[in-house]
């Protein structure tokens, strides 16, 4: 039949899958081993082409924003929401084909020699999408969200893959990943949205199975006490199968040879690409790139690693070797760290007042960050010039990151002009996301700066005088700031929360931002 229809058969690829629960490093209850057939969608696309057949399916899927999930899970620690997760069996193949032509998959290697009555050989005909082909995770979407909308749930305005429901007993929040979904439910409903949507699903597509109040989502753990309304995200199992692979000497207690303090920040300053970069990586550069890689992943609960990372990630592409000792040596500080993480919610976030004056807020870092939407932003100028910010909200960080300015700037202004804007961006998509949550801000975002000409221009308040070549660089963040979205104050150097994102700096204003970023103060609400 392919034969006569002018269509190749594409390879068949055999998956053989651990799944291990985040919080607890065991294998999942269910599915924890999986073996399945996949299609080899690299070839089928060679073999497509060659073939003559050309389609326009789009060939990926939405994933909810990793902002989004943190703030999700910080919105339920502190309105004491109602947490369930569920994922659908099989999604891939549970989708519905798009327009496009008929594909075949060659026999898995143990049913190779199967041949039909008449001596050909066999292949297995795709009625569904399949593990593999690359529409298939889109077709899965397709199928999946007009499931949703006909249950009655309606996509957030401006938050890709944020679904809400209301009805008269409560309300419920919806993220997807695929086919893994995370659902926050009002205390007055308690769960009855979660369960209807995921009876229906599983009437559709199979068991769907859901776990109150989970322990793990998208490899986070979750540790949460909902009498003192605080929830922590950890990666303890993730940084040990790291340690595991790439630093064992860390979990069997043997003598470590790492650089540390100014030694580890000057070689992580002094890295510098492999040049002529070579047509194929050495195994001990691709050993770098992993261990990178899984550093990146870590550096979402660890604020630490920020600064680190980003000095990593600029030698990635052709990593030498010192980037292996600096890599480990951020690993063996994570480590060290496992259970700390980012704490949301609890007792005790700051209540201080924090706008003094016209132009100044007061920030202490001795206290938690509040419950409120807050951002600040810093940058560096000179032989590297990056910018940092952070993003608190319910008591710790729901978004942190140091970036490259790749633009010719001539002062430090001008880079404490990209970071305001940066930061005010990310603040208007923060504030879209609590619209959606039921909750839009009473008033404006506080965004902090240690820059007092990058305040005064940006907030209005001053004239420029040695600014004018690049005050486009400003106009968006004043519409913002005269919008009443945002509103721009100096924080001083001892206090600016996003300090450490940009430089290194000393150990002690270091640890109090990493409380301040983590929502560590007093060890508030370490599991027993």
């Amino acid at each position: 039949m392919p034969r006569a229809l002018g269509i190749s058969p594409a390879r068949c690829v055999t998956q053989y899958r651990l799944k291990l629960n985040a919080a607890t490093g065991q294998l999942e209850e269910r599915n924890g081993v999986k073996v399945r057939h996949c299609l080899n969608g690299g070839h089928q696309s060679v073999l497509l082409a060659r073939d003559g057949f050309t389609d326009h399916v789009q060939t990926s899927s939405s994933v909810v924003d990793d902002l989004v999930i943190k703030m999700l899970v910080a919105d339920a620690a502190g309105r004491n929401r109602c947490l369930v997760k569920a994922d659908a069996p099989n999604a891939y193949m549970q989708g519905e084909r798009q327009a496009r032509p008929q594909t075949f998959m060659q026999m898995p290697a143990a049913f190779a020699d199967e041949r039909a009555d008449d001596g050909s050989k066999l292949c297995i005909q795709l009625g569904t999408p399949c593990w593999g082909e690359e529409p298939a995770g889109f077709e899965w979407q397709v199928a999946f969200e007009g499931s949703l909308l006909a249950f009655g749930w309606r996509r957030a305005e401006g938050v890709p893959c944020l679904w809400i429901f209301t009805s008269p007993t409560g309300d419920a929040l919806l993220v997807t990943i695929v086919d893994d979904m995370l659902f926050s439910e009002s205390e007055s409903s308690d769960g009855a949205i979660a369960k209807r949507t995921c009876a229906l699903l599983s009437e559709k597509y199979g068991d769907v199975r859901t776990e109150r109040e989970p322990t793990s989502f998208k490899g986070y753990s979750i540790y949460r006490d909902r009498a003192s309304r605080l929830l922590r995200l950890t990666l303890p199992n993730k940084i040990t199968e790291a340690a595991r692979e790439h630093l064992p000497a860390l979990l069997d207690g043997g003598k470590l040879y790492l650089p540390s303090g100014q030694k580890f920040q000057q070689m992580a300053d002094d890295l510098q690409l492999v040049t002529p970069r070579p047509l194929k990586l050495s195994r001990p550069q691709v050993q770098i790139q992993r261990l990178i890689g899984l550093l990146k992943f870590i550096e979402g609960l660890h604020p630490r690693l920020s600064l680190v990372i980003h000095r990593l990630s600029c030698v990635m592409a052709s990593p030498p070797p010192e980037a292996m000792l600096v890599a480990q040596a951020a690993l063996a500080a994570a480590y060290a760290e496992r259970d700390v993480g980012l704490t949301y919610g609890g007792a005790g976030l700051s209540a201080s007042p924090r706008l003094r004056g016209g132009l100044a807020a007061f920030i202490d870092m001795n206290e938690p960050a509040p419950a409120e939407l807050e951002g600040h932003a810093d940058a560096t100028w000179g032989d590297r010039n990056v910018y940092g910010l952070i993003l608190t909200y319910e008591g710790a960080a729901v978004l942190h990151q140091t970036k490259k300015i790749s633009l010719v700037v001539e002062c430090s202004m001008h880079t404490e002009a990209i970071a305001s804007g940066k930061a005010a961006e990310v603040i208007y998509y923060a504030r879209e996301i609590e619209r959606a949550f039921g909750k839009p801000p009473a008033g404006p975002t506080l965004l902090g700066t240690n820059n007092m000409a990058n305040l005064r221009v940006g907030s209005g308040a001053g004239a420029p005088t040695r600014s004018k070549h690049f005050l486009r660089r400003y106009h968006t963040l004043k519409q913002r700031v005269a919008a009443g979205e945002v509103v721009l104050r100096h924080v001083s150097d001892t206090q600016m929360p996003a300090d450490f994102l940009t430089k290194w700096i000393s150990r002690a204003k270091l640890e109090l931002s990493l409380r301040y970023a983590t929502g560590s103060h007093l060890g508030r609400g370490q599991p027993s």
